[in-house]
């Protein structure tokens, strides 16, 4: 996410997801990093790389509660590959992260409902946020969306 009130938007207003010519959607007061953009990614790695490596920090909790509002990219020939490229790219960069800093617990999470991204358990432990449930039916979902995710995708071991 990027504040637009920030240098880092003023220095590169072109890393959030727009359409050109659109005005863009404030939610959170955030727009969306294009982590499709190697340079993105890059800059998002070497920034938490370097901010774990000059402070005791234990524990990251890498979260996502503000939707994709304008997934354009502009002067990108082929902008579809965003979807694809953005997530293969957090990925990366969570696993790296996880790879240069043993030591530090990495969280993912999501808005909650498990609306989570299973597959982010390779580079952290998936949390399923604020599932408004009786802890009951709560423990029956995660049980379940365990096993679906072990059966279904491979991607998060059993």
């Amino acid at each position: 996410m990027v504040n637009p009130d920030s240098s880092l938007y003023r220095e590169h207003p072109d890393w959030a997801y727009h359409f050109a010519g659109r005005t863009r959607t404030l939610r959170r007061n955030q727009l969306v990093l294009n982590l499709a953009r190697p340079d993105v990614a890059a800059w998002v790695f070497a920034t938490m790389n370097r901010l774990l490596s000059e402070n005791n920090i234990e524990f990251i909790k890498w979260d996502m509660n503000r939707p994709f509002s304008e997934p354009g990219w502009p002067g990108e020939p082929n902008a579809e590959r965003l979807w694809v490229d953005h997530v293969r790219n957090l990925y990366g960069i969570l696993e790296d992260l996880r790879t240069d800093h043993p030591n530090v617990e990495f969280e993912s999470c999501c808005g909650g409902g498990l609306q989570g991204d299973p597959a982010s358990g390779a580079a952290g432990p998936a949390v399923p946020g604020r599932i408004r449930r009786h802890g009951r039916d709560r423990g029956a979902l995660l049980c379940r969306a365990g096993r679906l995710v072990r059966r279904g995708t491979g991607l998060v071991g059993a």
